[in-house]
């Protein structure tokens, strides 16, 4: 099944400067060259132009942002015409890695979430989620942010991945340190209401694996950065596990969370089997898969 590559449109006026010149140009003169050439460049060209202004000491950051997206766009272009033409979107992958050098577009990551998800390598798809949602919050980076229902489908195919991923998988962090992908309090015009964190825990037990502390440690981390609020911790025990086991798994991550100093309210609530996962794509996923999902705690802002 072919997924379509987001249609990406140039901005702007397009950059040209001689792609065989050896010297380096100045921003003006590669500025001046602008109204000639309109969208006939070819990647390698862009590439070219690219470079030639990281050289030229006079090129302000807004223009190399500027001329960085436009070699991605270019780059996603070439991809999109590739998939037309009867590739697959997997035989793209590495020009599409090859444009974040450039810009990261959020519709790149997101697809390459996609494909990575696809060969159900889920610790590389989550990762690809949560900076697809780290762009977006961007605002430097997505002037534009897609409508809220395409952030949640995202959010919600990251947190799927990170549950069935086979090592913890942290939310990427600002430059400022603040938590961003699954971490985020909100991106742009959406705001979760719940996170899915894969805390793991030993069979019929409650207390936490090695990863699940792991895991916990972050929480602790991403709620600290947020200012310690109020929350509410939900355990979900999946299969034929008592209500019970899952009330001591919330918990013991509550407990865990208290002793490392935690200052915030922590309310912990136990559902047992009675609230499955829904993930992003049920159809997606085997029965193992899914009952794996099921094994989780939910953070409640």
């Amino acid at each position: 099944m072919r997924r379509a590559l987001f249609v990406l449109s140039f901005f702007g006026a397009t950059v040209l400067a001689n792609a065989t010149t050896q010297a380096v140009m100045s921003c003006n003169q590669i500025y001046a060259e602008v109204e000639t050439a309109g969208r006939i460049l070819k990647v390698n060209q862009l590439k070219a132009h690219y470079r030639q202004s990281l050289a030229a000491g006079d090129c302000p950051d807004t223009f190399r942002r500027k001329l960085g997206r436009q070699v991605a766009t270019a780059i996603v272009r070439a991809a999109e015409e590739a998939v037309a033409s009867g590739q697959s979107l997997e035989s793209q992958e590495s020009r599409l890695t090859d444009s974040l050098k450039y810009h990261r577009l959020w519709q790149v990551l997101a697809t390459l979430g996609d494909i990575a998800k696809r060969r159900q390598d889920f610790v590389t798809a989550a990762e690809r989620y949560q900076q697809s949602l780290d762009a977006i919050a961007n605002e430097t980076e997505t002037r534009k942010p897609p409508a809220a229902n395409i952030i949640a489908s995202i959010f919600k195919k990251a947190e799927t991945s990170r549950l069935l991923a086979d090592s913890y998988v942290a939310p990427p962090r600002s430059r400022t340190g603040k938590p961003t992908g699954l971490g985020a309090l909100r991106v742009r015009g959406f705001k979760p209401a719940t996170v899915a964190i894969p805390i793991t825990f030993g069979p019929d037990s409650s207390a936490l694996t090695p990863e699940g502390e792991a895991a916990t440690r972050d929480l602790l981390r991403q709620l600290q950065a947020d200012g310690s609020p109020d929350v509410t911790l939900v355990g979900h025990a999946g299969g034929t596990h008592p209500q019970s086991l899952s009330e001591a798994r919330a918990t013991a991550v509550k407990q865990f969370l208290v002793k490392a100093g935690y200052i915030g309210k922590i309310d912990t609530v136990g559902r047992g089997a009675s609230e499955p996962y829904a993930p992003d794509d049920p159809s997606d996923y085997s029965e193992r898969q899914r009952r794996r999902m099921d094994r989780r705690v939910e953070l409640r802002r």
